[in-house]
């Protein structure tokens, strides 16, 4: 479903991996830990704030979110 979601708001570079609390076969009631990755790529602008980076131009982060849950 996170695929989905990401697609569906055209973010096509994301990276989603996923693990089980239990034997890794997600059986109901373990947890499932799901982490997502996404590039993004911002530009500093102005003179205060490329003090606080190495001068202007685009730089890339790595947006990270995790959530978990109990599978039903």
């Amino acid at each position: 479903r996170t695929k989905d979601r990401l697609s569906d708001a055209s973010i096509l570079n994301a990276t989603v991996a996923w693990s089980c609390s239990g034997s890794g076969t997600c059986q109901t009631g373990d947890a499932v830990t799901v982490t997502t990755t996404v590039p993004y790529t911002f530009v500093f602008i102005g003179p205060v704030l490329s003090l606080f980076s190495s001068g202007f131009g685009a730089r890339t982060i790595n947006l990270t979110s995790t959530a978990t849950l109990r599978t039903e």
